[in-house]
């Protein structure tokens, strides 16, 4: 089974790109380890379709998300000839979260998976 939740912060504003057949988002999501508070972590994520017009539409760098996807690696040769790879989200799902009180505002209320409690991490 190849299921993995993550819960963090966009790193960076969403790329929606359009293709002939869907539309496809790049991001990325940054969370703590949570046994060193001081230490950042990042992983790439990449969107398909609906839930990518969405992220893209709604979503932006340091704007809270949790996400349910899938894992897969990505492998291809470098301009200088040496092969390269890393770990990509696939994102199956996502939840908007509503944004701590001293960020202000909240995650959208037209969407019927927005928490009401709010997630601390």
């Amino acid at each position: 089974m190849n299921s993995v939740n993550i819960m963090g912060r966009l790193a960076r504003d969403p790329e929606v790109k359009q293709t002939e057949k869907t539309a496809i988002c790049g991001f990325a999501v940054g969370f703590n380890d949570p046994y060193n508070k001081d230490k950042s972590n990042f992983i790439d994520c990449v969107a398909f379709g609906k839930t990518a017009e969405t992220i893209g539409e709604y979503l932006k760098k340091g704007d809270p998300i949790l996400i349910t996807g899938r894992l897969q690696q990505d492998k291809w040769v470098a301009k200088d000839g040496s092969n390269r790879s890393k770990i990509v989200l696939n994102c199956e799902r996502f939840s908007f979260v509503p944004k701590s009180k001293d960020t202000g505002g909240s995650a959208p209320s037209q969407n019927p998976s927005v928490t009401q409690e709010p997630i601390p991490f």
